[in-house]
């Protein structure tokens, strides 16, 4: 980042749909830590455009996203997996981590489940070789609820916010 430019952090609109798209496929290529399915080049802009319009309408479910100026830069998603619990997910493009936009985009997300959501719990996965994210996540009061070799999973509960 060479140049000051104002970030903002907003839900996604349906009109997102292609380059929410290419910030994931960016996503993918720059981190080990990003997780996402195989066939994302299968996904076209008009399947991402329906995904987003019915996400907005869940109440369950969100997509935010990070931008400086037109670029998107950051994605942050809750997807319920459960019946009020939903899963949190999060990427920030490498040029811009370490300046508090993951911060920033978790809290945002905790004040929509805490206020306009309809669930209850919030859950993650996270790498354990990603010490860095496990840290922030401790600290915005996520606590272990069991690991693996590879994973923690951790669990944000409505009442501790």
């Amino acid at each position: 980042m060479s140049e000051e430019v104002e970030i903002k952090i907003r839900a996604a609109k349906s009109d997102d749909a292609q380059n929410v798209l290419a910030l994931l496929t960016q996503l993918k290529a720059e981190s080990a830590n990003f997780v996402i399915a195989d066939d994302l080049e299968k996904v076209t802009a008009a399947d991402e455009r329906e995904e987003i319009t019915k996400i907005n309408a869940s109440g369950t479910n969100l997509i935010l996203l990070a931008t400086a100026g037109n670029k998107l830069i950051a994605i942050a998603t809750v997807d319920e997996i459960k019946a009020a619990t939903g899963e949190l997910g999060i990427a920030v493009l490498h040029d811009y981590q370490g300046i508090g936009l993951g911060t920033a985009m978790i809290e945002t997300i905790i004040d929509w489940v805490k206020y306009d959501s309809r669930l209850d719990d919030l859950s993650l996965s996270v790498l354990k070789s990603n010490s860095k994210a496990f840290s922030l996540y401790q600290k915005l009061g996520f606590v272990v609820t069991s690991q693996n070799e590879k994973l923690i999973e951790m669990k944000l509960k409505k009442d501790r916010y």
